[in-house]
């Protein structure tokens, strides 16, 4: 059976790593599955970290199952901490 982000498109199926409360959202880490699978990517330790409404987050742990916007992203370079859309 196709795991859950092949069914979705723009989505990214996942374990949460850690959550970090922010005022009226919370930042979570996920560590993206491997296509079919319920483990971490054979990468290892490479996190996505996405910020979610509200005062519930998942715990730590949990798959979670995300939509991806792409109008939306905002990808970062990890040496430079520089925003990988924006010019110099």
């Amino acid at each position: 059976e196709p795991s859950a982000s092949e069914r979705l498109p723009n989505s990214l199926a996942g374990r949460v790593a850690w959550t970090e409360m922010r005022g009226d959202s919370h930042v979570v880490a996920l560590t993206p599955s491997e296509s079919g699978t319920d483990g971490p990517t054979a990468g290892g330790g490479q996190q996505v970290t996405i910020e979610i409404p509200g005062t519930s987050p998942p715990d730590v742990g949990e798959p979670i199952v995300v939509r991806v916007r792409p109008d939306l992203l905002n990808p970062f370079d990890p040496a430079t901490g520089m925003n990988l859309f924006r010019s110099t």
